[in-house]
């Protein structure tokens, strides 16, 4: 009866096992699943978020490339901004001009007017008083202006310590 007895409880707790904790580890099973997918879908996100930033900066470099572009070869003619720029240059070498005439460029190699139809092209002619060094500044400044200033002549006259210096430039731009 002993006998019986213990394999009455050996079954009753294989059945317990069975249908009971099984069914449970199924669930459990299932709810690790889940948990594993939540969990890549997670990373998942995280990558995406992380391209979506790559995308951004990139953006940006490249809007930040757009300007510095059209700064250095602008898309139109703009006498203003090119009168701004040589009045800047000037100050920062310590030189005050006297006169700037702008005009109609023409191509210096073939001496044709607007040669090359995609670019426009602007003379300018400027004036100033100076001393040597400041001249000298005055074209360094030029040579590392973000606009594309293209020398085409220069002229001096006058002393050692000022000097009436002739400046003509060629300036380009996008039709």
């Amino acid at each position: 009866m002993k006998s019986l007895f213990s394999t009455f409880l050996i079954l009753i707790t294989l059945a317990l096992f069975f249908f009971f904790i099984d069914g449970m580890y199924g669930s459990v099973k299932i709810l690790w699943e889940e948990r594993e997918k939540a969990l890549n879908v997670e990373e998942k996100f995280d990558y995406l978020q992380n391209v979506r930033s790559e995308v951004e900066n990139t953006m940006t470099r490249a809007q930040s490339n757009h300007e510095l572009l059209n700064t250095f070869l602008p898309n139109e003619r703009d006498d203003a901004r090119t009168m701004m720029s040589l009045s800047s240059i000037a100050g920062q070498s310590g030189v005050s001009l006297d006169s700037a005439r702008i005009t109609e460029g023409f191509d210096r190699n073939t001496g044709n007017q607007q040669a090359d139809q995609s670019l426009g092209v602007q003379n300018i002619q400027i004036t100033f008083s100076s001393s040597y060094s400041n001249f000298l500044q005055f074209l360094r400044n030029i040579e590392n202006s973000l606009r594309f200033f293209e020398i085409t002549s220069i002229s001096v006259k006058g002393g050692e310590e000022s000097a009436q210096f002739s400046v003509g430039l060629q300036l380009y731009w996008f039709k």
